[in-house]
């Protein structure tokens, strides 16, 4: 079950937990580097788990396109942390484990919040048709608080297919799902 919160001015928060079950609290601030502790499975009643949030780290570049090197803008670039970061493409991810940013109309993004060690940067879009290269991977190193820039990511022009749903009279169809898959 999913359940979220806010803290007050004291720093202060509260989250119930109607289906508790091996929970996990995660907390996330602008400038800081998310932090989780894991809840017990038999945990009942009032449970206190204090935080001491650490300085996050940033990372920033610029996304451009394979062809003519002009900026990519709307794509995500998503930072996975850790041991995350070490994951083959085709394993899942642990929940929270990345963090993201949508680039600007220049290309340009920013992500923080990161923790110190291993983060690994990629592309993804699903709206415009640009493909990221797994093997581009930026893989970047970070110190606590550090900030680093001219992390740029590269893009190439993939397909792009638009239409239209009706239903055998011709009348548009809403909410019909599309989806691609390859065929081997």
């Amino acid at each position: 079950s999913a359940a979220n919160a806010s803290t007050d001015e004291a720093g202060a928060f509260s989250i119930a937990i109607t289906a508790p079950s091996n929970e996990s609290i995660f907390c996330r601030a602008k400038g800081h580097a998310m932090a989780s502790r894991a809840t017990n499975e038999r945990s009942v009643g009032d449970v206190r788990i204090d935080f001491q949030l650490r300085k996050g780290a940033s990372i920033s570049g610029k996304v451009t396109n394979a062809v003519n090197g002009g900026p990519v803008a709307d794509v995500i670039v998503r930072a996975v942390a850790g041991e995350e970061a070490q994951r083959p493409v085709w394993m899942p991810m642990e929940k929270n484990s990345s963090q993201q940013a949508i680039t600007e109309d220049d290309g340009t993004y920013t992500i923080d919040g990161l923790p110190e060690g291993h983060n690994a940067l990629t592309v993804e879009d699903s709206v415009h048709g640009w493909l990221f290269d797994p093997k581009r991977t930026a893989n970047v190193t970070l110190a606590e608080g550090e900030a680093k820039s001219g992390v740029d990511l590269v893009v190439t022009e993939g397909l792009r297919v638009e239409g239209t749903i009706a239903d055998e009279e011709g009348n548009p169809v809403e909410n019909a799902r599309v989806s691609s898959f390859t065929e081997s």
